[in-house]
């Protein structure tokens, strides 16, 4: 096969897990002189946007050292045996949460807080108010108070370790039917942007997060509650009204 490069990206619609990102998007390099894939982490992640992942072995060295041993120059380990060379790759950042300050802020004001009060009321079975406070305490939802989103209630999205990934803000009518959805970062970034003021440093680092939303909502309950039925629903309001349908967890 006579190509201008030895190396090239394989041209198959086959995709493979990308090393960085994980997603199945990634192309593998082949070695045209044999066929056979060159190691795992060379490749591009077609995710541009979102990973930008790429080791070419022409640009970190690869090819070279290959180059080198055909003409008996590489002097590593004999010129039988395959150049081990280590790539540099740039590890991935981890996450950034929101700040539980930042939480704690929306615990309060459920008395405008127009989920919470429809369910006590105005649904078709209205729920006790002990119910409805103990589903507050357990999944810390929340109220925001003024602006374009006053009286939604706010469902934080919690891991395992207890980190808040996401809150996400619902406004809904006086039959709890969803009117608008937004998150409390970016209704907070609109805030400062709209006073012209500088965004907070963890706001900052914040959206640089590639997934906001990346956890379970409720994840926090499952090693508090590990012999409890689960149950995976479509939204966070959803998951509310099984708990209280059904029972909050047993302790």
């Amino acid at each position: 096969m006579n190509n201008k490069h030895r190396y090239i990206l394989e041209k198959s619609s086959k995709k493979n897990y990308c090393p960085d990102c994980g997603k199945r998007r990634f192309v593998r390099y082949i070695d045209t002189n044999t066929g056979e894939y060159l190691p795992g982490h060379y490749g591009r992640c077609d995710r541009e946007s979102n990973c930008s992942y790429h080791i070419n072995p022409y640009t970190d060295g690869y090819a070279k050292l290959i180059e080198e041993q055909k003409q008996g120059k590489y002097s590593g380990s004999g010129k039988t045996s395959k150049p081990v060379y280590q790539p540099k790759l740039t590890p991935k950042p981890e996450p950034e949460f929101i700040p539980i300050d930042i939480l704690k802020q929306t615990l309060q004001d459920y008395d405008k807080n127009v989920f919470l009060q429809n369910s006590l009321s105005r649904v078709l079975f209205p729920f006790e108010v002990k119910d409805v406070e103990k589903v507050v305490s357990l999944y810390y939802l929340g109220t925001i108070k003024v602006g374009y989103r006053a009286g939604a209630v706010t469902f934080p999205f919690i891991d395992k370790n207890r980190n808040i990934r996401a809150i996400q803000v619902k406004q809904f009518d006086q039959m709890n039917h969803t009117t608008g959805t937004d998150f409390l970062h970016s209704i907070i970034e609109k805030q400062h942007t709209q006073r012209e003021e500088v965004l907070p440093d963890w706001l900052e680092a914040y959206n640089k997060n590639e997934l906001k939303v990346s956890c379970l909502f409720g994840e926090h309950l499952l090693s508090k509650y590990p012999f409890n039925p689960v149950a995976l629903v479509e939204a966070p309001k959803t998951a509310i009204y099984g708990t209280l349908y059904f029972g909050c967890p047993d302790n």
